[in-house]
């Protein structure tokens, strides 16, 4: 669908990002998610549109959206997205009034049953973004301190034959064949296991395997399950190590190369990736909240946190004491969750039944 087109079927559009968390500066970008409601074919033909990322076409209703980097999402994904409690989309039924740019009948009638959408998975959802970002804040400043003492380091690409490998290394479809057929393994023995099964449901298995490499350990366990041979399990570790190192190597010029040059400074002085700081605080809090009964609260003047998240941002809170913090909440979101009164699951009928409701209710079905 044209961006136009997208927009005139928008039912709701929200600012987002810092400015509607209320932790910006007078830098900080200007940026919205939306849903919108394709034509017919795009729910019963053919066709297939999910969301729209590109705002560079000239005509449009709404200027502001242009050079950003907003999203507006089909109904369908956005509702999917939003029953596996996923953090920056759930935010766009709580927001305060004044930051929607539209807001129709059809958005409010999402909005009333915005509760539905929330469950347990608030728990894995929250603590895992969370942990993505403060994974990124260790990997950069490990980075930065060993570039300190070694400006020469990550100079060159790893060499294969440093990780054992004299022949070429597994491609990339070859080792990701392999992890399906591992992953289909487990799945298949998890159905003896309730605990295994519930782990599942929750655990992005496939995606751990094709993100870190095997455990050493568990190479036995691997080749004795696949009927790999010997040669193969060693290619395949080789492989893998061999792969994580030039991933790293890569990120490592990426972020060199493109980190912003205020992002950069803070960094610089501080020793630690402030936004990504501040975004870690962020969800792990928002995650209690929601757990405690409280709702999703993305304003965080609301909650008293936005001056201490702004001062994350601004390179005012020492590593240590960010850690520290980080530490602190994580035990608590645990907390949180052994006491919740959420269901387990998001009420995936109500969901159904209105969104069928107002797709068909919009289209004049």
């Amino acid at each position: 669908m044209k961006r136009l087109e997208v927009e005139t079927r928008t039912i709701l559009l929200a600012l987002t990002g810092s400015r509607l968390y209320r932790v910006h500066n007078e830098n900080s970008d200007y940026d919205y998610k939306g849903i919108c409601i394709p034509t017919l074919p795009y729910f019963i033909g053919t066709q297939n549109f999910e969301q729209l990322d590109s705002f560079s076409e000239p005509n449009c209703l709404y200027s502001a959206l242009t050079d950003t980097d907003s999203n507006i999402y089909n109904i369908k994904k956005f509702c999917h997205l939003a029953t596996l409690n996923n953090p920056n989309i759930l935010e766009l039924l709580w927001i305060d009034r004044s930051d929607y740019l539209v807001l129709t009948s059809f958005g409010e009638s999402l909005i009333e049953i915005r509760d539905a959408f929330l469950s347990q998975k608030v728990f894995y959802s929250y603590s895992g973004y969370a942990h993505a970002q403060i994974k990124k804040v260790q990997t950069h400043r490990k980075w930065l301190l060993r570039y300190k003492e070694d400006p020469d380091f990550f100079s060159l690409p790893p060499n294969p034959k440093d990780y054992g490998l004299e022949e070429n290394p597994l491609r990339k479809e070859q080792l990701n064949a392999f992890l399906e057929f591992l992953y289909i393994l487990i799945k298949d023995a998890s159905q003896h296991s309730e605990v295994a099964t519930e782990l599942l449901t929750h655990v992005d298995y496939k995606g751990l395997l094709k993100q870190y490499p095997l455990a050493e350990e568990l190479l036995p366990a691997v080749q004795y399950y696949t009927r790999s041979t010997n040669e193969f399990i060693t290619l395949l570790h080789n492989t893998q190590t061999y792969r994580q190192a030039l991933q790293e190597y890569e990120a490592f010029q990426s972020w060199r190369k493109n980190r912003n040059s205020k992002r950069a400074e803070i960094e610089e002085k501080v020793g630690y990736d402030s936004k990504h700081s501040g975004h870690c605080y962020r969800l792990l809090k928002s995650g209690i909240e929601i757990l405690n009964g409280n709702g999703v609260i993305p304003n965080r003047e609301i909650t008293g946190d936005a001056q201490f998240i702004r001062q994350i941002r601004n390179g005012e809170v020492p590593y240590d004491t960010l850690i520290a913090e980080v530490a602190k909440l994580e035990m608590e979101l645990e907390s949180a969750m052994k006491n919740t009164k959420l269901p387990k699951y998001p009420d995936q009928k109500l969901i159904e039944e209105k969104q069928i409701e107002i797709i068909k209710e919009y289209l004049n079905f």
